[in-house]
């Protein structure tokens, strides 16, 4: 995964947004949390709102949830 909300952006060829992004102290941590109208709100365009919304369900896919056997090996 990006190291910052930058690089993720870049990622997905949105790097343009990196600024607003900072500006509004949206960082990896607050991504999930993000609603198309946070997004309408800050400036992102119709498109990229919806590459953005897709990218961030999947973040949320991908997620492994954290358990009590997370750091134990598998074997």
């Amino acid at each position: 995964m990006a190291r910052d909300i930058g690089e993720w952006l870049e990622g997905f060829g949105l790097g343009r947004y990196a600024e607003a992004f900072a500006d509004n102290e949206i960082d990896l941590h607050a991504l999930p949390h993000i609603t198309e109208e946070d997004l309408k709100e800050i400036g992102v365009a119709l498109g990229a709102r919806r590459k953005l919304l897709a990218a961030i369900a999947e973040l949320g896919d991908s997620a492994e949830p954290a358990t009590a056997d997370a750091g134990r090996a598998i074997g």
